[in-house]
Protein backbone atom coordinates (compact mmCIF):
# COMPACT_ATOMS: atom_id res chain seq x y z
CA UNK A 1 0.00 0.00 0.00
CA UNK A 2 1.43 3.40 -0.99
CA UNK A 3 2.28 5.88 1.72
CA UNK A 4 -0.32 8.60 2.16
CA UNK A 5 1.30 12.01 2.24
CA UNK A 6 0.35 14.04 5.30
CA UNK A 7 -1.53 17.25 4.51
CA UNK A 8 0.71 20.28 4.23
CA UNK A 9 0.78 22.39 7.37
CA UNK A 10 0.37 26.11 6.97
CA UNK A 11 2.07 28.83 9.00
CA UNK A 12 -0.21 31.82 9.50
CA UNK A 13 1.98 34.92 9.28
CA UNK A 14 -0.56 37.63 8.66
CA UNK A 15 -3.59 39.08 6.98
CA UNK A 16 -4.34 39.74 3.32
CA UNK A 17 -4.23 43.47 2.58
CA UNK A 18 -5.95 45.98 0.35
CA UNK A 19 -4.07 48.09 -2.20
CA UNK A 20 -3.66 50.63 0.58
CA UNK A 21 -2.02 47.94 2.78
CA UNK A 22 -4.89 47.73 5.29
CA UNK A 23 -5.88 44.26 6.61
CA UNK A 24 -8.90 43.53 4.40
CA UNK A 25 -10.83 41.32 6.80
CA UNK A 26 -10.64 43.78 9.69
CA UNK A 27 -12.28 46.56 7.67
CA UNK A 28 -15.51 44.57 7.59
CA UNK A 29 -18.32 45.02 10.10
CA UNK A 30 -18.40 42.24 12.67
CA UNK A 31 -14.75 41.23 12.19
CA UNK A 32 -13.60 39.20 15.20
CA UNK A 33 -10.79 36.77 16.09
CA UNK A 34 -11.39 33.25 14.83
CA UNK A 35 -14.28 34.14 12.50
CA UNK A 36 -12.16 34.79 9.42
CA UNK A 37 -11.99 32.56 6.35
CA UNK A 38 -8.83 30.87 5.10
CA UNK A 39 -8.58 33.30 2.20
CA UNK A 40 -8.38 36.23 4.64
CA UNK A 41 -5.00 34.98 5.89
CA UNK A 42 -1.51 34.90 4.41
CA UNK A 43 -0.04 31.47 5.01
CA UNK A 44 3.25 29.78 4.20
CA UNK A 45 3.57 26.07 3.44
CA UNK A 46 5.69 24.35 6.09
CA UNK A 47 8.06 22.80 3.56
CA UNK A 48 8.92 26.25 2.14
CA UNK A 49 10.50 27.49 5.36
CA UNK A 50 13.38 24.97 5.22
CA UNK A 51 15.64 27.63 3.71
CA UNK A 52 17.84 30.44 4.97
CA UNK A 53 15.87 33.65 5.43
CA UNK A 54 16.61 37.34 5.89
CA UNK A 55 14.32 40.06 7.26
CA UNK A 56 15.25 43.64 6.39
CA UNK A 57 13.40 46.11 8.59
CA UNK A 58 14.23 49.56 9.88
CA UNK A 59 13.45 51.10 13.23
CA UNK A 60 9.73 51.35 13.99
CA UNK A 61 8.72 48.75 11.40
CA UNK A 62 7.51 46.15 13.90
CA UNK A 63 10.25 43.65 13.07
CA UNK A 64 10.35 42.11 16.57
CA UNK A 65 6.59 41.64 16.36
CA UNK A 66 6.86 39.89 12.98
CA UNK A 67 9.85 37.81 14.05
CA UNK A 68 7.99 36.71 17.17
CA UNK A 69 5.02 35.64 15.09
CA UNK A 70 7.26 33.70 12.69
CA UNK A 71 8.95 31.84 15.56
CA UNK A 72 5.59 31.00 17.18
CA UNK A 73 4.25 29.57 13.92
CA UNK A 74 7.40 27.50 13.26
CA UNK A 75 6.99 25.92 16.69
CA UNK A 76 3.21 25.47 16.51
CA UNK A 77 2.89 24.12 12.98
CA UNK A 78 6.04 22.00 12.59
CA UNK A 79 8.36 19.83 14.69
CA UNK A 80 11.26 22.23 14.06
CA UNK A 81 13.43 23.69 16.81
CA UNK A 82 14.43 27.34 17.18
CA UNK A 83 17.58 28.84 18.70
CA UNK A 84 17.33 32.61 19.21
CA UNK A 85 20.44 34.77 19.59
CA UNK A 86 18.64 37.68 21.22
CA UNK A 87 20.59 40.99 21.51
CA UNK A 88 17.65 43.15 22.62
CA UNK A 89 15.91 40.93 25.21
CA UNK A 90 12.90 40.77 22.85
CA UNK A 91 12.46 37.05 23.55
CA UNK A 92 13.39 36.98 27.21
CA UNK A 93 9.71 36.33 28.04
CA UNK A 94 8.77 34.03 25.19
CA UNK A 95 7.46 31.54 27.75
CA UNK A 96 4.70 34.01 28.71
CA UNK A 97 1.63 35.00 26.65
CA UNK A 98 0.41 38.54 26.16
CA UNK A 99 -2.68 39.53 28.13
CA UNK A 100 -5.97 37.92 27.07
CA UNK A 101 -7.37 41.38 26.25
CA UNK A 102 -5.39 41.18 22.98
CA UNK A 103 -7.99 38.63 21.89
CA UNK A 104 -10.78 40.76 23.34
CA UNK A 105 -11.04 44.53 23.71
CA UNK A 106 -7.72 45.18 21.96
CA UNK A 107 -8.45 42.90 19.00
CA UNK A 108 -9.36 45.59 16.47
CA UNK A 109 -7.93 47.73 13.71
CA UNK A 110 -8.02 51.53 13.60
CA UNK A 111 -8.30 53.11 10.15
CA UNK A 112 -7.06 56.37 11.67
CA UNK A 113 -3.84 55.15 13.27
CA UNK A 114 -3.58 52.24 10.78
CA UNK A 115 -2.62 49.96 13.64
CA UNK A 116 -4.18 47.05 15.47
CA UNK A 117 -3.55 43.80 17.30
CA UNK A 118 -5.14 41.18 15.08
CA UNK A 119 -5.18 37.57 16.33
CA UNK A 120 -6.48 34.70 14.24
CA UNK A 121 -7.40 32.41 17.18
CA UNK A 122 -10.68 33.00 18.96
CA UNK A 123 -9.13 33.26 22.44
CA UNK A 124 -5.94 33.20 24.48
CA UNK A 125 -6.97 29.78 25.82
CA UNK A 126 -7.00 28.36 22.29
CA UNK A 127 -3.41 29.53 21.80
CA UNK A 128 -2.18 28.43 25.24
CA UNK A 129 -3.58 24.94 24.80
CA UNK A 130 -1.03 24.46 22.01
CA UNK A 131 1.75 26.65 23.39
CA UNK A 132 2.11 26.30 27.14
CA UNK A 133 2.93 22.67 27.94
CA UNK A 134 3.44 21.01 24.51
CA UNK A 135 6.25 23.38 23.49
CA UNK A 136 9.13 23.29 25.95
CA UNK A 137 11.13 26.47 26.25
CA UNK A 138 14.35 27.62 27.86
CA UNK A 139 15.84 31.08 28.33
CA UNK A 140 19.56 31.17 29.11
CA UNK A 141 20.49 34.36 30.91
CA UNK A 142 23.04 35.94 33.26
CA UNK A 143 20.25 37.78 35.07
CA UNK A 144 18.78 35.34 37.57
CA UNK A 145 17.85 31.89 36.38
CA UNK A 146 18.47 28.55 37.96
CA UNK A 147 15.25 26.65 37.49
CA UNK A 148 12.31 25.87 35.23
CA UNK A 149 12.24 27.73 31.94
CA UNK A 150 15.01 30.12 33.08
CA UNK A 151 18.57 28.79 33.31
CA UNK A 152 21.86 30.50 34.06
CA UNK A 153 23.97 31.00 30.96
CA UNK A 154 27.53 29.62 31.03
CA UNK A 155 30.27 29.36 28.42
CA UNK A 156 32.91 26.62 28.56
CA UNK A 157 36.36 28.24 28.57
CA UNK A 158 38.05 25.23 26.98
CA UNK A 159 35.55 25.13 24.09
CA UNK A 160 36.73 28.54 22.90
CA UNK A 161 39.68 29.03 20.60
CA UNK A 162 42.78 31.08 21.39
CA UNK A 163 41.65 33.53 18.69
CA UNK A 164 38.68 34.41 20.85
CA UNK A 165 40.46 34.44 24.17
CA UNK A 166 43.55 36.45 23.27
CA UNK A 167 42.62 38.63 20.31
CA UNK A 168 45.48 40.18 18.39
CA UNK A 169 48.80 38.50 19.26
CA UNK A 170 51.65 37.59 16.93
CA UNK A 171 51.85 34.18 15.28
CA UNK A 172 54.59 32.72 17.53
CA UNK A 173 52.82 33.76 20.74
CA UNK A 174 49.49 32.45 19.44
CA UNK A 175 51.10 29.05 18.82
CA UNK A 176 52.43 28.96 22.38
CA UNK A 177 49.06 30.01 23.78
CA UNK A 178 47.40 27.16 21.87
CA UNK A 179 49.80 24.72 23.50
CA UNK A 180 49.07 26.22 26.93
CA UNK A 181 45.30 26.11 26.29
CA UNK A 182 45.48 22.47 25.22
CA UNK A 183 47.60 21.57 28.25
CA UNK A 184 45.05 23.18 30.58
CA UNK A 185 42.15 21.41 28.86
CA UNK A 186 43.79 17.97 28.95
CA UNK A 187 44.73 18.26 32.62
CA UNK A 188 41.16 19.30 33.43
CA UNK A 189 39.88 16.28 31.51
CA UNK A 190 42.19 14.07 33.58
CA UNK A 191 40.76 15.62 36.74
CA UNK A 192 37.19 15.14 35.48
CA UNK A 193 37.12 11.87 33.52
CA UNK A 194 33.97 10.71 31.69
CA UNK A 195 31.34 9.44 34.08
CA UNK A 196 32.15 11.97 36.79
CA UNK A 197 30.28 15.20 37.35
CA UNK A 198 32.29 18.43 37.71
CA UNK A 199 31.67 20.44 40.85
CA UNK A 200 30.61 24.06 40.43
CA UNK A 201 32.24 26.13 37.72
CA UNK A 202 35.60 24.36 37.85
CA UNK A 203 37.41 27.13 39.75
CA UNK A 204 39.37 24.56 41.78
CA UNK A 205 40.47 22.90 38.55
CA UNK A 206 41.80 26.21 37.23
CA UNK A 207 43.78 26.67 40.46
CA UNK A 208 45.17 23.15 40.11
CA UNK A 209 46.20 23.65 36.47
CA UNK A 210 47.88 26.99 37.27
CA UNK A 211 49.87 25.43 40.11
CA UNK A 212 50.85 22.49 37.90
CA UNK A 213 51.96 24.87 35.14
CA UNK A 214 54.29 26.63 37.58
CA UNK A 215 55.82 23.32 38.71
CA UNK A 216 56.53 22.12 35.15
CA UNK A 217 58.41 25.06 33.69
CA UNK A 218 61.73 24.61 31.84
CA UNK A 219 61.76 20.80 32.02
CA UNK A 220 61.61 18.01 29.45
CA UNK A 221 58.27 16.53 28.50
CA UNK A 222 59.18 13.28 30.30
CA UNK A 223 59.73 15.18 33.54
CA UNK A 224 56.52 17.14 32.96
CA UNK A 225 54.60 13.89 32.47
CA UNK A 226 56.05 12.49 35.71
CA UNK A 227 55.02 15.63 37.61
CA UNK A 228 51.50 15.51 36.19
CA UNK A 229 51.20 11.84 37.14
CA UNK A 230 52.41 12.54 40.68
CA UNK A 231 50.11 15.53 41.22
CA UNK A 232 47.07 13.67 39.87
CA UNK A 233 47.68 10.66 42.08
CA UNK A 234 46.44 7.15 41.29
CA UNK A 235 43.74 6.81 38.61
CA UNK A 236 40.11 7.06 39.61
CA UNK A 237 37.91 3.94 39.28
CA UNK A 238 36.42 5.42 36.10
CA UNK A 239 39.95 5.53 34.62
CA UNK A 240 40.76 1.85 35.07
CA UNK A 241 39.72 -1.35 33.30
CA UNK A 242 38.07 -1.69 29.94
CA UNK A 243 35.39 0.68 28.68
CA UNK A 244 32.12 -0.46 27.09
CA UNK A 245 33.71 0.30 23.72
CA UNK A 246 36.61 -1.99 24.59
CA UNK A 247 39.50 0.45 24.95
CA UNK A 248 41.95 0.32 27.86
CA UNK A 249 41.14 3.27 30.14
CA UNK A 250 44.54 3.32 31.88
CA UNK A 251 46.35 3.32 28.56
CA UNK A 252 44.19 6.23 27.40
CA UNK A 253 44.98 8.09 30.63
CA UNK A 254 48.70 7.59 30.07
CA UNK A 255 48.41 8.83 26.49
CA UNK A 256 46.49 11.92 27.66
CA UNK A 257 49.16 12.70 30.27
CA UNK A 258 51.88 12.42 27.61
CA UNK A 259 49.97 14.68 25.24
CA UNK A 260 49.52 17.28 27.98
CA UNK A 261 53.24 17.10 28.77
CA UNK A 262 54.26 17.59 25.14
CA UNK A 263 52.03 20.65 24.82
CA UNK A 264 53.43 22.09 28.05
CA UNK A 265 57.03 21.61 26.91
CA UNK A 266 56.52 24.33 24.26
CA UNK A 267 55.25 26.95 26.72
CA UNK A 268 57.50 29.61 28.24
CA UNK A 269 57.09 31.27 31.61
CA UNK A 270 55.91 34.50 29.98
CA UNK A 271 53.18 32.69 28.02
CA UNK A 272 52.09 30.86 31.17
CA UNK A 273 51.75 34.19 32.91
CA UNK A 274 49.72 35.73 30.04
CA UNK A 275 47.41 32.73 29.72
CA UNK A 276 46.48 32.48 33.38
CA UNK A 277 46.19 36.23 33.89
CA UNK A 278 43.56 36.35 31.10
CA UNK A 279 41.85 33.23 32.46
CA UNK A 280 41.64 34.70 35.96
CA UNK A 281 40.45 38.02 34.62
CA UNK A 282 37.58 36.33 32.76
CA UNK A 283 36.87 34.10 35.74
CA UNK A 284 35.66 37.16 37.66
CA UNK A 285 32.67 37.53 35.35
CA UNK A 286 31.49 34.05 36.34
CA UNK A 287 30.26 33.62 32.76
CA UNK A 288 32.86 30.94 32.10
CA UNK A 289 33.12 27.40 33.41
CA UNK A 290 36.55 25.77 33.64
CA UNK A 291 35.32 22.20 33.51
CA UNK A 292 36.25 19.55 30.94
CA UNK A 293 34.26 20.11 27.71
CA UNK A 294 31.85 17.31 27.01
CA UNK A 295 29.14 16.61 24.47
CA UNK A 296 25.73 17.91 25.44
CA UNK A 297 22.82 15.48 25.60
CA UNK A 298 20.08 16.28 23.06
CA UNK A 299 17.88 19.07 24.38
CA UNK A 300 14.16 18.49 24.75
CA UNK A 301 13.57 22.25 24.49
CA UNK A 302 11.91 23.27 21.24
CA UNK A 303 12.93 26.88 21.63
CA UNK A 304 16.09 28.16 23.31
CA UNK A 305 16.82 31.84 23.80
CA UNK A 306 20.31 33.20 24.49
CA UNK A 307 19.76 36.42 26.41
CA UNK A 308 22.77 38.37 25.11
CA UNK A 309 22.05 41.74 26.83
CA UNK A 310 22.46 39.94 30.16
CA UNK A 311 26.19 39.76 29.30
CA UNK A 312 27.73 43.17 29.97
CA UNK A 313 31.03 42.85 28.09
CA UNK A 314 30.70 43.12 24.24
CA UNK A 315 33.67 40.80 23.62
CA UNK A 316 32.21 38.16 25.93
CA UNK A 317 28.91 38.54 24.07
CA UNK A 318 30.64 37.60 20.81
CA UNK A 319 32.46 34.72 22.52
CA UNK A 320 29.09 33.42 23.67
CA UNK A 321 27.65 33.56 20.16
CA UNK A 322 30.66 31.65 18.81
CA UNK A 323 30.41 29.05 21.58
CA UNK A 324 26.69 28.48 20.97
CA UNK A 325 27.13 28.24 17.19
CA UNK A 326 30.01 25.76 17.50
CA UNK A 327 28.03 23.56 19.84
CA UNK A 328 24.95 23.69 17.57
CA UNK A 329 27.03 22.87 14.49
CA UNK A 330 28.66 19.89 16.18
CA UNK A 331 25.32 18.56 17.43
CA UNK A 332 23.84 18.85 13.92
CA UNK A 333 26.83 17.01 12.43
CA UNK A 334 26.52 14.26 15.03
CA UNK A 335 22.83 13.81 14.19
CA UNK A 336 23.74 13.68 10.50
CA UNK A 337 26.43 11.02 11.09
CA UNK A 338 23.97 8.99 13.15
CA UNK A 339 21.29 9.28 10.46
CA UNK A 340 23.68 7.94 7.81
CA UNK A 341 23.89 4.69 9.76
CA UNK A 342 20.13 4.17 9.33
CA UNK A 343 17.82 3.60 6.39
CA UNK A 344 16.67 6.81 4.72
CA UNK A 345 13.04 6.21 5.70
CA UNK A 346 14.11 6.11 9.37
CA UNK A 347 15.81 9.52 9.28
CA UNK A 348 13.70 11.47 11.78
CA UNK A 349 15.86 14.59 12.06
CA UNK A 350 14.13 17.97 12.20
CA UNK A 351 15.45 21.39 11.20
CA UNK A 352 16.82 23.90 13.67
CA UNK A 353 16.41 27.59 12.88
CA UNK A 354 19.17 29.85 14.21
CA UNK A 355 17.56 33.27 14.58
CA UNK A 356 19.96 36.23 14.74
CA UNK A 357 18.42 39.60 15.50
CA UNK A 358 20.56 42.72 14.85
CA UNK A 359 22.55 40.37 12.64
CA UNK A 360 24.92 43.09 11.41
CA UNK A 361 26.58 42.94 14.84
CA UNK A 362 27.61 39.31 14.26
CA UNK A 363 27.49 38.54 10.51
CA UNK A 364 30.07 41.12 9.52
CA UNK A 365 30.40 42.52 6.00
CA UNK A 366 33.99 43.42 6.88
CA UNK A 367 35.46 41.35 9.70
CA UNK A 368 38.27 42.97 11.67
CA UNK A 369 40.63 40.89 13.75
CA UNK A 370 40.99 37.16 14.36
CA UNK A 371 37.89 36.86 16.56
CA UNK A 372 35.55 38.52 14.06
CA UNK A 373 37.00 36.50 11.18
CA UNK A 374 36.31 33.32 13.13
CA UNK A 375 32.69 34.30 13.78
CA UNK A 376 32.27 35.30 10.15
CA UNK A 377 33.54 31.88 9.05
CA UNK A 378 31.09 30.13 11.37
CA UNK A 379 28.14 31.92 9.78
CA UNK A 380 29.48 31.33 6.28
CA UNK A 381 29.79 27.63 6.99
CA UNK A 382 26.21 27.38 8.22
CA UNK A 383 24.96 29.39 5.24
CA UNK A 384 26.87 27.23 2.74
CA UNK A 385 26.54 23.76 4.30
CA UNK A 386 23.84 24.00 6.96
CA UNK A 387 21.03 22.65 4.82
CA UNK A 388 22.32 19.07 4.75
CA UNK A 389 22.72 19.14 8.52
CA UNK A 390 19.30 20.69 9.08
CA UNK A 391 20.56 24.12 10.21
CA UNK A 392 18.91 27.24 8.78
CA UNK A 393 19.66 30.89 9.47
CA UNK A 394 17.05 33.60 10.00
CA UNK A 395 18.88 36.93 9.92
CA UNK A 396 17.21 40.19 10.94
CA UNK A 397 18.83 43.56 10.30
CA UNK A 398 18.13 47.20 9.53
CA UNK A 399 21.54 47.52 7.84
CA UNK A 400 21.84 45.07 4.91
CA UNK A 401 25.03 46.83 3.76
CA UNK A 402 26.72 45.72 6.99
CA UNK A 403 25.91 42.03 6.44
CA UNK A 404 28.31 39.54 4.86
CA UNK A 405 27.55 39.31 1.13
CA UNK A 406 28.45 35.62 0.93
CA UNK A 407 25.96 34.80 3.67
CA UNK A 408 23.28 37.06 2.14
CA UNK A 409 23.65 35.27 -1.21
CA UNK A 410 22.30 32.09 0.43
CA UNK A 411 19.12 33.77 1.75
CA UNK A 412 16.35 32.29 -0.43
CA UNK A 413 13.43 33.51 1.69
CA UNK A 414 13.30 37.27 2.10
CA UNK A 415 11.04 39.66 4.00
CA UNK A 416 11.17 43.43 3.69
CA UNK A 417 9.36 45.76 6.06
CA UNK A 418 9.31 49.54 6.43
CA UNK A 419 12.38 51.24 4.92
CA UNK A 420 13.27 54.81 5.85
CA UNK A 421 15.51 55.86 2.97
CA UNK A 422 16.32 55.32 -0.69
CA UNK A 423 19.89 54.47 0.35
CA UNK A 424 18.75 51.43 2.35
CA UNK A 425 16.37 50.49 -0.48
CA UNK A 426 19.25 50.55 -3.01
CA UNK A 427 21.42 48.39 -0.75
CA UNK A 428 18.52 45.98 -0.22
CA UNK A 429 17.81 45.62 -3.95
CA UNK A 430 21.48 45.06 -4.78
CA UNK A 431 22.47 42.78 -1.93
CA UNK A 432 19.38 40.55 -2.18
CA UNK A 433 19.64 40.43 -5.97
CA UNK A 434 15.99 41.37 -6.44
CA UNK A 435 14.46 40.96 -9.88
CA UNK A 436 12.92 43.98 -11.63
CA UNK A 437 9.41 43.03 -10.50
CA UNK A 438 10.49 42.32 -6.91
CA UNK A 439 12.53 45.54 -6.77
CA UNK A 440 9.49 47.51 -7.94
CA UNK A 441 7.35 46.05 -5.16
CA UNK A 442 10.14 46.55 -2.62
CA UNK A 443 10.16 50.26 -3.47
CA UNK A 444 6.70 50.52 -1.87
CA UNK A 445 8.28 49.62 1.46
CA UNK A 446 9.35 53.27 1.68
CA UNK A 447 5.66 54.06 2.20
CA UNK A 448 4.90 51.19 4.58
CA UNK A 449 3.50 51.79 8.04
CA UNK A 450 4.47 49.53 10.94
CA UNK A 451 3.31 45.94 10.71
CA UNK A 452 3.45 45.60 6.92
CA UNK A 453 5.68 42.94 5.38
CA UNK A 454 6.58 41.98 1.81
CA UNK A 455 7.46 38.29 1.44
CA UNK A 456 9.76 37.38 -1.45
CA UNK A 457 11.07 33.96 -2.45
CA UNK A 458 9.81 30.38 -2.10
CA UNK A 459 7.73 31.11 1.00
CA UNK A 460 5.77 33.76 -0.96
CA UNK A 461 4.91 31.47 -3.86
CA UNK A 462 5.01 32.65 -7.47
CA UNK A 463 5.13 36.38 -6.74
CA UNK A 464 5.88 38.70 -3.81
CA UNK A 465 3.16 38.73 -1.16
CA UNK A 466 2.36 41.73 1.04
CA UNK A 467 0.69 41.20 4.42
CA UNK A 468 -0.26 42.80 7.72
CA UNK A 469 1.33 40.90 10.61
CA UNK A 470 -0.96 38.77 12.75
CA UNK A 471 -0.75 39.10 16.53
CA UNK A 472 2.47 38.14 18.25
CA UNK A 473 1.04 36.13 21.12
CA UNK A 474 4.07 35.95 23.41
CA UNK A 475 5.44 38.83 25.46
CA UNK A 476 8.04 41.10 23.95
CA UNK A 477 10.85 41.49 26.47
CA UNK A 478 12.47 44.58 25.00
CA UNK A 479 10.79 47.94 25.16
CA UNK A 480 11.01 51.40 23.62
CA UNK A 481 10.36 54.71 25.39
CA UNK A 482 6.68 55.41 26.05
CA UNK A 483 5.83 58.71 24.39
CA UNK A 484 3.09 59.49 26.92
CA UNK A 485 5.67 59.39 29.71
CA UNK A 486 7.88 62.18 28.29
CA UNK A 487 6.05 64.27 25.68
CA UNK A 488 3.86 66.06 28.26
CA UNK A 489 5.49 68.49 30.75
CA UNK A 490 4.95 68.26 34.49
Amino acid sequence: MADVKAPTRKLVLGWQVTKGMDPRYWLQAGAAPGKQKKEDLVTVAAEEIARHAVIIAQSGSGKSFFLGRLIEEILLETKCNVLVLDPNADFREIHRPVDEKFWGEKASYSSETRKGYLPDEASQQEFMKRWDTPIKKRIYTRKGGGGGDIQTLYVNWFSLSVDWLFGEVDTALRAELRHCHEFAKLVTMLRQPPGTEPSGLGMDDLEFVKELAEKTRSTTWNDIAATIRTRLGPPLPSQTGKSEEGFDREKRRTTTIERAAIHKSFVTKETDSLYFSVAYDNRESRLFTFVAPRSEPPSDRRVRVIDLPSIDDPDQRMMTVSFVLAREWQAARDRWEDALQRDADKDSRVPTFVVVDEAHNFVFAEARGAAQFRLQEQFRRIAAEGRKFGLFLVLVSQRPDKLDRLVLSEMENQAIMKLNSNVVLRHTRKLLGLSKQNASMAARCLEYDAGRVLLIGPWAGKEPTPLYVALRRTKEGGRNLREESWTIPE
